[in-house]
């Protein structure tokens, strides 16, 4: 019963790889909408201080 069970453990899926992959992209898309997140505030910033100055 033993060397039944023991080939299911035999070939074991190497998941680090795929984990490693997830992690960067996971990354990659916080660093955008980081990027995203502060360009939206520049330019709204931007605009209102140009609509200030329009109204004096």
């Amino acid at each position: 019963m033993l060397a039944s069970v023991s080939p299911a453990f035999a070939e074991t899926p190497d998941i680090t790889g795929a984990i490693n992959a997830a992690v960067s992209g996971g990354q990659s898309n916080v660093s955008l909408v980081v990027a995203g997140l502060i360009g939206m505030a520049a330019l709204g910033f931007g605009v209102t201080m140009v609509v200030g100055f329009l109204r004096r």
